[in-house]
């Protein structure tokens, strides 16, 4: 634990968090806590069909004044490059604002996918989103 305000405490088993859900789609939740970090939570395939809902929880957690994200890919099945595309477009988003997406829990695949794809260099990980 580094105690970045990107690392975030995710939602309880119970799916309570200290703030509200901003923004939820088929494959993502979002929530903003009180130093405007996003905490995403995806869960099953982040692809070329659902990535799309991915954008819009980012965008959606943007304008309610998101300065970085933590993503929470333990419940994540399977990725492709256009879960890539979204991560690198969150990460261009809110570097302006000073932020970063860290990225949490990711599985021996997606862990190797990042380090294929070089993108390893670019993202922080953790092993799970903390306070």
């Amino acid at each position: 634990m580094t105690g970045h305000p990107a690392e975030r405490k995710p939602p309880d088993e119970s799916g309570q968090h200290d703030c509200d859900v901003l923004a939820e789609t088929e494959i993502a939740r979002g929530t903003l806590d009180s130093e405007n970090v996003g905490f995403i939570r995806l869960s099953g395939e982040v692809d070329h069909y659902s990535a799309p809902q991915l954008d819009t929880v980012v965008d959606q957690l943007l304008a309610s004044g998101a300065t970085g994200f933590t993503l929470d890919f333990a419940e994540v099945t399977f990725l492709d490059s256009a879960c890539l595309s979204s991560l690198v477009r969150a990460r261009r988003l809110v570097q302006p604002r000073g932020g970063e997406v860290v990225l949490a829990a990711m599985n021996r695949h997606a862990s190797r996918v990042m380090r294929i794809t070089g993108l390893h260099t670019i993202f922080r990980f953790v092993d799970g989103a903390r306070q």
